[in-house]
């Protein structure tokens, strides 16, 4: 396919080195935030809500990888997730536990090995802020569940079959921000964690 290798929104050997490190940290991230085991679509699913939450609010994808339309829901380009993931399984940092499942298939279930938490403080607290929350909000819900709730996402539901996804940065929560900023007494009051998500926008 035309597209077939690419799977990060910028280019470039050195800052694609960089970003696949930043997509390395936020697998570890979400593995930790879980605490268990995680089917493979699901962790696939989490890591696409966590990128289009940042971009609307951001202009930018967390990861840096950019995602087509999938029968099964938003994928990342180039499978890119799953490759990764199982790039960190070769390196002891992830474990990978196959089963069988109910219809005699294999299912491959994703968790952080114990005491491999230094990928994740290669993300900024802002940056697992938004992952903890993703993570709060959705990690309770089954594979079929998270699958649907990716399908109804704006980027989804607006690409064509088997395009690329086109997400886009909230105008209403730019303006909000705008207001924030020129607010002194607010900025003092708020967190350090909100303040360095503040300093992420483009």
């Amino acid at each position: 396919m035309a597209f077939r290798s690419v799977t990060l929104e910028t280019k470039g050997q050195n800052e694609g080195g960089r970003l696949m490190e930043k997509v390395h940290a936020t697998i570890a991230a979400v593995l930790q935030a879980l605490g268990t085991s995680v089917h493979r679509t699901k962790l696939v699913k989490l890591i696409y809500l966590i990128d289009e939450l940042f971009y609307e609010h951001f202009g930018r994808t967390l990861t840096g990888l950019a995602y087509m339309w999938d029968d099964f829901g938003p994928n990342a380009i180039g499978n890119a997730v799953v490759k990764e993931a199982d790039r960190l399984a070769l390196k002891g940092i992830v474990h990978i536990d196959p089963r069988l499942n109910y219809y005699g298939e294999t299912s491959y279930l994703y968790s952080l090995e114990p005491k491999k938490t230094s990928l994740v403080e290669k993300l900024s607290e802002a940056e697992r802020y938004v992952i903890r929350d993703v993570v709060a909000h959705y990690g309770k819900y089954g594979v079929r569940d998270i699958v649907r709730i990716s399908k109804r996402t704006e980027p989804f539901k607006n690409t064509e079959q088997y395009s690329v996804l086109k997400m886009k940065k909230s105008v209403e929560y730019e303006k909000l921000m705008q207001d924030v900023k020129s607010d002194p007494d607010f900025m003092k009051g708020v967190g350090e964690a909100v303040q360095e998500l503040m300093q992420t926008e483009k």
